[in-house]
């Protein structure tokens, strides 16, 4: 189902694409969880992880304050309808996978964002 979904609307199922890695890397599905990996930095300005770095401590800690222009844009931004669209713009991949992603728990924190603004207006 998850996989349906995201053929369905890659650049629009960001959710879907985080728990079809977790769940490849929690039934040991080395191939899958990679191609898959692959798939989501062509959709996402996102860094999946590698299969081996599942706690990767350097990356556990960060969050966007680690990125003074994007914390500095949020704050003047919030909670208009255009920070939405910056934090959008920010899980989006315009450079066809090349760049090398925000980690995990920063994507997760615009995505809770995100959650908030929808739910203040």
């Amino acid at each position: 189902t998850l996989v349906e979904s995201i053929r369905a609307n890659p650049r629009q199922a960001l959710t879907h694409w985080l728990k079809l890695l977790d769940l490849y890397r929690q039934t040991d599905q080395r191939a899958e969880f990679e191609k898959a990996a692959n798939g989501m930095r062509m959709a996402f300005n996102v860094k999946p992880g590698e299969w081996d770095d599942k706690d990767n401590r350097d990356e556990k800690n960060i969050s966007l304050e680690n990125y003074k222009h994007i914390a500095a844009q949020l704050k003047k931004l919030w909670p208009t309808p255009e920070c939405a669209e910056f934090l959008l713009s920010l899980l989006a991949d315009n450079r066809n996978g090349k760049r090398a992603g925000f980690p995990l728990p920063v994507v997760e924190e615009i995505v809770l964002l995100l959650a908030i603004l929808r739910t203040e207006q």
